[in-house]
């Protein structure tokens, strides 16, 4: 018999409870804040080719660095974290947030803060 607990990330009785869908529950609020952010608007080569700006902030007592502000090639305005590639080619990210709730806080406070710098 298997007992059904409450999601730590929704509150409610689950099918995914334990499992990589938990950490994604878009119900599951950040325990920390960004502030600090710091935008560097990109050169005029990298905004052609799709940099907007580079970016910094401050996530309880991290500073996340390396950052970026970018426009795909569907017209969407996106951040991206750092990552090195090795030598295969292979993209390895050195900032990766853990739940889709995280995800999200960092790249509305980035956007807004350099919407709000471009205005």
């Amino acid at each position: 018999m298997s007992a059904h607990l409450p999601c730590p990330a929704c509150h409610r009785d689950c099918q995914h409870v334990g499992s990589r869908l938990e950490r994604d529950c878009d119900r599951m609020a950040p325990a920390l804040t960004i502030n600090e952010i710091r935008i560097t608007p990109g050169s005029e080569e990298d905004r052609g080719a799709g940099l907007l700006a580079y970016a910094s902030c401050r996530y309880g007592d991290l500073l996340l660095a390396g950052l970026a502000v970018r426009k795909t090639m569907n017209g969407r305005t996106v951040v991206t974290f750092p990552a090195k590639r090795s030598g295969e080619g292979k993209q390895h990210f050195l900032i990766t947030p853990t739940t889709v709730a995280v995800r999200r806080t960092i790249e509305d406070a980035v956007l807004a803060a350099f919407w709000e710098a471009s205005a």
